[in-house]
């Protein structure tokens, strides 16, 4: 009897000990999940994507999963980016985040994502489709109507404005300058250009400005409607001293833009959250694998940063959050 007591009380220590174990060192269910993040360019020196990534490669460490970060070289090359889907339908991930080039044209290889019982997330733009778990973006409809209500603000009203967006067909240059032109009709703004687009380029943006100031004599304002296309604009303006009364608002918050917000060339940008965007659609990624739901729509949120505001510590937070 005192043997098998003994023996009992031995068993009955092993399974304690193997809980707190258990307990304090959990066995990590996130590690055999494998995720393909799909960007829109890989071309470096943006800092937005470079965000992005620094995001992801955060919440990677930190839920210990295997994470793939793929883009075709140009933001413009649709075709590019489709092909990199289907490779990556190919490898059977867990899940595909896309930050989609195209609304329409990543359409139907987002369906066959679907359909290969990939889970799919969208990021940063959104396509014209309800398939993927769920959207982890800036709302660019309202960031638009920001930009829009700040220009009103500080140009006459019989000036004319320029918008000079990125990518043509791209969700974010769709609802932002929705949100822009909305805003710029609600103030009676009536002189308002057609919209160019740079293809994403600071060089492109830069022609596009400097022909459109030398065929447009009363533009008072222009509003670029990403990272590239601002650098470009305030390149073009800086240049020229002629066109130092023009007010621009752009969006996006590198340090050259910085730069040109110190120097007064820019007066105001809305910046968004890229950080925080790769973050959650790793953490997202992550919950949808085990079967859970996640929201169809994340707002990442966006924010006026301008030389008053510029070294506010919450802004500071947001434009270097590693320094």
């Amino acid at each position: 009897m005192r043997l098998t007591l003994i023996i009992i009380l031995v068993f009955i220590l092993i399974i304690f000990t193997t809980l707190m174990i258990i307990k304090l060192y959990p066995i990590n269910e996130s590690s055999d999940i494998s995720i393909i993040v799909i960007l829109k360019s890989k071309t470096e020196g943006t800092d937005f994507w470079n965000m992005v990534k620094k995001g992801i490669k955060s919440a990677s460490n930190e839920y210990e999963v295997k994470v793939k970060v793929i883009a075709p070289l140009y933001e413009s090359d649709v075709e590019g980016q489709i092909k990199l889907v289907e490779e990556s339908i190919k490898e059977k991930p867990d899940v595909i985040i896309l930050a989609a080039t195209d609304y329409k044209k990543l359409v139907p290889i987002s369906k066959k994502v679907v359909y290969s019982k990939i889970k799919l997330i969208t990021l940063d733009s959104d396509i014209k489709s309800n398939i993927s778990e769920g959207l982890i973006a800036t709302n660019n409809y309202k960031a638009g109507i920001k930009a829009g209500n700040i220009l009103s603000g500080i140009i006459n009203s019989d000036d004319t404005i320029a918008i000079i967006s990125h990518i043509k067909g791209s969700a974010t240059a769709i609802y932002r300058e929705n949100g822009v032109r909305s805003e710029l009709n609600k103030f009676n703004q009536k002189n308002i250009l057609d919209t160019v687009y740079s293809d994403n380029s600071i060089e492109n943006s830069y022609n596009l400005t400097k022909n459109l100031l030398n065929n447009n004599n009363n533009i008072g304002g222009i509003i670029a409607l990403n990272e590239t296309t601002t650098v470009g604009v305030a390149m073009a303006v800086e240049e020229n001293k002629s066109y130092s009364n023009i007010k621009i608002v752009g969006f996006d918050g590198s340090i050259d833009e910085v730069k040109y917000i110190e120097k007064g060339i820019i007066h105001s940008t809305i910046i968004q959250n890229p950080y925080n965007m790769g973050y959650s659609g790793i953490k997202a990624a992550v919950k949808v694998s085990k079967g859970n739901k996640i929201n169809k729509y994340l707002d990442t949120g966006s924010f006026i940063i301008n030389k008053n505001n510029l070294y506010e510590p919450e802004n500071e937070k947001l434009l270097f959050p590693f320094y």
